[in-house]
C-alpha cells in the first residue's frame, strides 16, 4: 500500500480519536506512515542511491509490476524490520512504560495491519499466506544465507 493511503486512512482514525487522545494522536498519525522508513533503508543499500525520490519511484514500480494479473516473475520480499512481529513485540514492552512509544505502536499496529488486508484483497491467496511468514524476523534469520539473506523470492 503506498505512503499516500496509509495517512489518508490514519488521518480518518486519527480525526476520530482526536477528541479522546488530543496532540497525541498526531504521533500515531506520523507513525502510520514512517513505519515504512525501512523501505527507504533497504533501496538506498542496495542502490547505493539516497534519493527518497528514487526510492518512491522504485518501489511503486516494482509494485505495480508484481500487481499485475499477467506478471509471472518472481515476487519479491524484502525483510522489512519494522514490519515484523519481533520487532513490533520489542516495541510494545517499551510502549507499556512510555505514552509516546505506545502511540508510535498504535501507529505501527496500524499500519501492519492495514498491510495485511491490502495484501489479502489484492492478492488474495495468491501468496497471502507466504507474505504472512514473512513479517517473522526469525523466518529470514532461518531460510536465507548470508548472500540472499533479507530478500526473498517466490515463483508462483
Amino acid at each position: 500500500m503506498l505512503p499516500k493511503f496509509h495517512f489518508l486512512h490514519g488521518l480518518l482514525i486519527s480525526l476520530i480519536l482526536f477528541p479522546l487522545f488530543k496532540g497525541h494522536i498526531l504521533i500515531f498519525l506520523a507513525a502510520t506512515v514512517l513505519i515504512d522508513f525501512d523501505h527507504y533503508l533497504i533501496y538506498a543499500v542496495k542502490k547505493k542511491d539516497l534519493s527518497l525520490e528514487n526510492a518512491y519511484i522504485f518501489l511503486k514500480k516494482l509494485e505495480e509490476k508484481q500487481k499485475n494479473p499477467g506478471f509471472k516473475g518472481r515476487y519479491t520480499f524484502f525483510l522489512c524490520v519494522f514490519h515484523t512481529f519481533e520487532f513490533l513485540l520489542i516495541l510494545s514492552i517499551f510502549a507499556f512504560f512510555n505514552k509516546f512509544l505506545f502511540f508510535i505502536f498504535l501507529g505501527f499496529i496500524f499500519h501492519l495491519s492495514l498491510d495485511i488486508i491490502s495484501t489479502k484483497w489484492e492478492f488474495k491467496n495468491k501468496y497471502f499466506f507466504y507474505y504472512l511468514k514473512t513479517l517473522f524476523l526469525a523466518y529470514h534469520l532461518l531460510s536465507r544465507d548470508k548472500e540472499t539473506f533479507g530478500k526473498i523470492k517466490v515463483k508462483l
